[in-house]
Parts: structure tokens; C-alpha cells; sequence
């Protein structure tokens, strides 16, 4: 159980009557599964930079990552990729690992410890960057026309008398 006191936003001192409990997870163990659907070079390479940054435990999730809160540590990992053809996949199957049938998809699964892997996310991250380099903003953004200002009473009709 964790003791925590609002703050008043106005005198910066502790808010009357506001103390308040929480109760937090320890050592909470999650399994996370992401599909990618026909992903770029450098989108891989942009995911494996942040997935580098998860294993080495240098980000936070969720509330209070400046009070300690939220570390996450990515430990054990695997990664499966699906392809259709061969060609679809062609880093990958230079790892030469074993691959299986799943569905319509042949899968190849790769770890940690997987032989060359560290290689092919190199090359990724070579993408990402050359991308990144790549990028140009435009001298000049305009914008045209706002989505919501003007149009907030045809969004959201004003009640009177009753509901709408």
C-alpha cells in the first residue's frame, strides 16, 4: 500500500483531505503480441530500436514513471515471422532457421539467441535512419481549416428542455 497526497494546483501545498491509497502491482509479468501487416524495412527497424530500449529497461509505461513507477523490462522474447512467399521475407530467410506451416502463412520464429539476428535488425535500423535522414518538412504548413471550430453546435447540438 502506497500513501500519496494531491497537490494543490493553486498554492502548491498539499490539498486538504485529499490523501489518498494505492495499491500497485509487484513485479507484474505481461505477455505482449503485436501483428504487423506487411511492414517496411525501416518500420522494423524503428520497432527493434524501441524494443532495445524496452530490453535494457530504459522506458516507462502507464502512471508515475517519475516516481518509480512503470519500469518494464522486455526479458524474454520471441518474434515469428508469417509470409506468403518466400520473396516476401527475404532477411529473414537468410537466418536460415527451420520453417513451419501455419495456416496459409510459413513462419520462421526467431529469439535473442537466434544466429545472425542481431545482423538482419542492424539492417533495419540502417533503414530507419537513412528514412529518418530523408525526411524533409515542408517550409510551410498551413492549415486550411480546422475540424472541429465552427462546427461544434452541428457536432453538438445544445440541449433545451430535455434531451436531443
Amino acid at each position: 500500500m502506497l500513501d500519496f497526497l494531491a497537490i494543490d494546483r493553486f498554492t502548491g501545498g498539499g490539498a486538504e483531505g485529499a490523501k489518498f491509497d494505492a495499491l500497485a502491482l509487484w513485479q507484474p509479468a505481461f505477455t505482449l503480441r503485436l501483428h504487423l501487416d506487411n511492414p517496411a524495412d525501416w518500420e522494423l527497424g524503428w520497432l527493434w530500436l524501441a524494443l532495445r530500449d524496452l530490453a535494457a529497461g530504459w522506458l516507462t509505461v502507464g502512471f508515475g514513471g517519475a516516481k518509480g513507477f512503470g519500469r518494464v523490462k522486455l526479458t524474454d522474447w520471441a518474434a515469428t515471422f508469417g509470409y506468403l512467399l518466400p520473396e516476401d521475407a527475404p532477411g529473414v530467410m537468410q537466418l536460415g532457421l527451420a520453417a513451419q506451416k501455419s495456416g496459409v502463412y510459413t513462419t520462421i520464429q526467431v529469439t535473442s539467441v537466434t544466429e545472425g539476428w542481431r545482423a538482419l535488425a542492424q539492417e533495419w535500423v540502417n533503414a530507419f535512419d537513412k528514412k529518418v535522414k530523408g525526411f524533409s518538412r515542408p517550409a510551410e504548413i498551413k492549415l486550411t481549416e480546422d475540424g472541429y471550430f465552427g462546427r461544434l453546435e452541428q457536432l453538438y447540438p445544445v440541449m433545451k428542455g430535455g434531451a436531443q
